[in-house]
């Protein structure tokens, strides 16, 4: 049966476009209607962030280092308090399009730019965003298309370009690839200064950098792409890409994977690739037409997918409002003179639990992402997510030899201090959807604990064995 209610139909979208559907975002979104809330979703630029921190703020302010993990920790702590939940989200999604690893991208600056670039044209024109990456010296370098002179091509890249980010696989003809790497010879990047020049060393400079196009490496004869014959550059060739029909399917079909369920019917795919392909290929207007389609809250969309870590961990930390006090402890602190100590220390210990669920955030495994689905629930990633419950509910903030958010939940549940009432105050908070004997088992697992009555004192314990059970149980595994 169909989603019926609104109250269903936006839990689903925040679960889907946003980063949980917890008490506050269901305040926000959920007052107007399921249209207004995809409205509201789409259309953030209009009210603030309310998230005023960049990278530089979490520098060692020792060294005035920015290492690769605290890239990472910044872009959890933004995920954590983001207002932009979907522009977040599409980040991730885009992230894993255009994977884009610290193994081999192993310098802060331009990595710091990939993520800028994915976070600010995630949502415009296809093409644009398609130009922006195959243009950022982080792809660049991680492709190797930084060495691809007329004289020496490299294909890395070219392959890339058709099989992964545009036309998807067995969709071009192996000939095609010497071609399309001629296009992009001399696509490089330059250390930013007053004097540019191309930097094609085989290590990547700590500094910013810049796209460059070597006039003097790129080949100027002519192409034979995809059945057409011209003399083509690199904006030629992601013109032609982007504006191929079969760009619209593939990107169609791993949008609707990644956002309403597995395997979605040819026919579906076309009528969206078409309609998307009618209107500019705007990705605002794919997550409109996505959003609302009858197919996106139909029986078929409901728990259909399988949470990955950041749709497992990110929507905890916000339901707990986790980020609140060391957020606006740092910034009331006008000058900064610290790092956000308190804020790295959570998104550490989230990117830790992430990573034992299977995803480091800007190290995806290989050039094709992360596998999603069923690949992201194993013995030993299940293990890591019920864990969480202890390092999100210890009984005090982290400390050397125990590593813990420790969140204190006994404030929030005076009214009703009972196991009853901290069953369903958790059930609330973590969108869990259980059946009635699974809420009854939660409420025994809590009397365990605490017995009748919960206290300051056994409140943690009493959070503790609930979350795991909620953690563990397979409804809470799927968004």
């Amino acid at each position: 049966m169909a989603l019926q209610t609104d109250e269903q139909k936006i839990r689903h979208l925040l679960r889907r476009f946003g980063l949980g559907a917890s008490v506050s975002e269901m305040e926000f979104y959920g007052t107007r209607g399921y249209r207004t809330a995809v409205d509201r979703l789409l259309e953030f630029e209009d009210r603030s962030e309310g998230y005023d921190l960049t990278v530089e703020d979490f520098r060692n302010r020792q060294n005035n280092a920015i290492s690769p993990p605290i890239v990472q920790a910044a872009w959890m702590t933004r995920l954590g308090v983001t207002g932009y939940p979907l522009q977040q989200k599409l980040t991730l999604f885009w992230h894993d399009h255009f994977a884009t690893s610290l193994q081999k991208v192993d310098k802060s600056a331009p990595l710091i730019q990939h993520v800028e670039t994915l976070r600010k044209n995630g949502l415009g024109s296809f093409l644009t965003l398609l130009t922006e990456v195959s243009k950022d010296p982080a792809m660049l370098f991680w492709l190797d298309n930084c060495q691809n002179t007329k004289d020496k091509p490299n294909e890395n890249f070219a392959r890339e370009v058709m099989e992964l980010f545009t036309l998807g696989v067995d969709q071009y003809e192996e000939d095609d690839i010497p071609e399309v790497a001629r296009a992009f010879t001399g696509w490089t990047f330059s250390v930013q200064g007053p004097r540019l020049a191309p930097f094609r060393a085989a290590t990547l400079p700590g500094r910013q950098l810049v796209f460059y196009y070597d006039r003097a490496q790129h080949d100027n004869g002519t192409k034979k792409i995809l059945g057409k014959t011209a003399n083509f550059d690199g904006d030629a060739v992601l013109k032609m890409l982007a504006e191929h029909p079969q760009t619209a399917r593939h990107l169609v079909y791993k949008f609707w994977e990644f956002f309403v369920y597995p395997k979605p019917k040819d026919e579906l795919v076309e009528e969206i690739a078409q309609a998307w392909r009618a209107k500019g290929m705007v990705i605002k207007d794919l997550v409109r037409m996505v959003a609302l389609h009858p197919e996106f809250v139909s029986e078929r969309a409901e728990r259909a997918l399988v949470k990955n870590p950041v749709d497992f961990i990110v929507p905890t930390l916000r339901a707990l409002g986790v980020y609140n006090d060391p957020l606006r402890e740092y910034q009331s602190n006008t000058q900064r003179e610290n790092a956000p100590v308190r804020l790295v220390a959570v998104s550490r210990l989230a990117q830790g639990s992430m990573n034992g669920m299977g995803m480091k955030l800007l190290e995806p495994p290989d050039v094709a992402g992360w596998l999603w689905g069923e690949a992201w629930i194993s013995s030993a990633t299940m293990v890591e997510r019920v864990k969480w419950a202890d390092r999100l509910f210890a009984d005090r903030p982290s400390g050397a030899m125990n590593p813990s958010i420790g969140f204190q939940v006994f404030p929030l549940i005076t009214r009703d201090p009972n196991p009853a009432g901290l069953v369903a105050a958790m059930v609330e908070w973590f969108d869990a959807e259980l059946p009635a004997a699974k809420v009854k088992q939660l409420e025994e697992a809590a009397r365990l604990a605490c017995g009748e009555r919960i206290t300051p004192r056994n409140a943690q314990a009493g959070a503790r064995a609930v979350a795991r059970l909620i953690f563990g149980s397979p409804e809470f595994q799927m968004a």
